[in-house]
């Protein structure tokens, strides 16, 4: 039986601006994107279609023995719920009906609805990925001029460079994804999981929880960040607590807060209630697809900035940037869209990829509806 993963609007409008582009299943978050997990997970076919025999579930739920079980054996045409009244899953592609049973879930299990709930959990989600991937291969030997510390807690994949580096996985796994770069000097602290051809600069010290997706680049001072396929944080600055989109870049020395001076709580924009909403005590940066940020910049604490922007600007930057910015405060303009799909491209082109014709016309789509914001 197949499975349909599904979010509601409002769930969706949460991760704005990262699912402006990709729904949340298709977000990166430790070793694999919610979609990949779930199919490693229970070992079924994961799909975005909704077929009458299927089961369909919420992506926001993180997979877990219990609440699997308890899908599983749903009766046919019965709505699963939380406490809450969130949908979490179904059979037999039910969703739309009006008049069907629910039933309360009974089993424990760790709901996402908020940015920051993700990086609450992604040491977490890191290890109960990294552990789905020991059980299905065998780590590759770890060169001796590594500093090696709990090394059963580190997994290295196929054809990677990894010499004179430190890595400590005593506080938490750590996975090197294949064909991926660790350039000596490097220390790394878990839960760390490096995407696919994905490369760390020389001394780069990375604090977990970090994760990536594939051909990312990392360097400088990194915490608890979440990068999406394709983006950029190459040089000496610092980003911590942070979720950042897919191609996105980071000029040499941009450095981010994650912390208020007055240790209260961060206030992070919200598309879905349109407010800055508490975000707990620590939280940097949430940053749409295809964004940069010039060198040296000030990124405020609890920032948001949008799909296509090129930021830059003098002193601490604003904690909201809306999609298709350029430049910011007195001085934004709106990127033009025929603009910023050629530099996408150009940013591609260094990692041989290339947009496709249904990612243009997405953009196309979220700059049409920007202009009239």
């Amino acid at each position: 039986m197949a499975i349909a993963l599904f979010e509601e609007h409002c769930q969706r409008e949460r991760f704005y601006p990262l699912t402006f582009t990709k729904p949340f299943a298709e977000l990166h978050c430790g070793i694999f994107t919610f979609h990949e997990w779930w199919g490693k997970f229970t070992k079924q076919k994961v799909t975005d279609n909704k077929f009458d025999d299927s089961i369909v579930i919420n992506s926001h739920i993180l997979p877990n023995e219990n609440i699997w079980n308890e899908i599983q054996n749903l009766a046919p045409n019965v709505l699963l719920k939380d406490s809450n009244g969130n949908i979490l899953a179904a059979k037999n592609h039910v969703l739309q009906e009006e008049k069907i049973d629910s039933v309360i879930a009974k089993s424990s299990f760790d709901f996402i609805e908020t940015p920051h709930q993700l990086l609450q959990h992604h040491s977490k989600i890191i290890e109960q990925q990294f552990h789905l991937i020991k059980k299905e291969k065998v780590s590759q030997n770890i060169s001796s001029t590594n500093n090696i510390i709990n090394e059963e807690n580190i997994f290295i994949d196929e054809n990677v460079e990894l010499e004179y580096a430190t890595l400590n996985a005593k506080e938490g796994c750590i996975y090197i994804g294949a064909n991926a770069v660790v350039m000596e000097g490097t220390a790394i602290r878990g839960a760390f999981a490096l995407g696919e051809n994905a490369v760390v600069k020389m001394g780069s010290k990375i604090y977990g929880a970090v994760s990536t997706g594939r051909k990312c680049t990392l360097g400088g001072e990194i915490k608890n960040t979440v990068f999406n396929h394709g983006s950029n944080k190459a040089h000496d600055g610092y980003l911590g607590d942070s979720i950042i989109g897919s191609w996105c870049n980071f000029g040499a020395g941009a450095t981010n807060s994650n912390v208020k001076n007055t240790a209260g709580d961060v206030k992070i924009y919200d598309y879905h209630t349109k407010k800055f909403i508490p975000s707990g005590k620590k939280f940097g940066l949430i940053m749409g697809d295809y964004s940069r940020i010039a060198i040296n910049s000030s990124i405020n604490t609890g920032s948001s900035i949008g799909v296509c922007c090129n930021v830059f600007g003098k002193g601490l930057l604003p904690k909201f940037i809306a999609n298709f910015s350029w430049g910011v405060d007195d001085k934004t303009t709106i990127y033009p869209i025929e603009k910023a799909i050629e530099h996408i491209d150009n940013w591609m082109d260094f990692k041989k990829e290339k947009l496709t014709e249904s990612e243009i016309q997405n953009l196309k789509h979220i700059f049409e509806a920007s202009k009239s914001q």
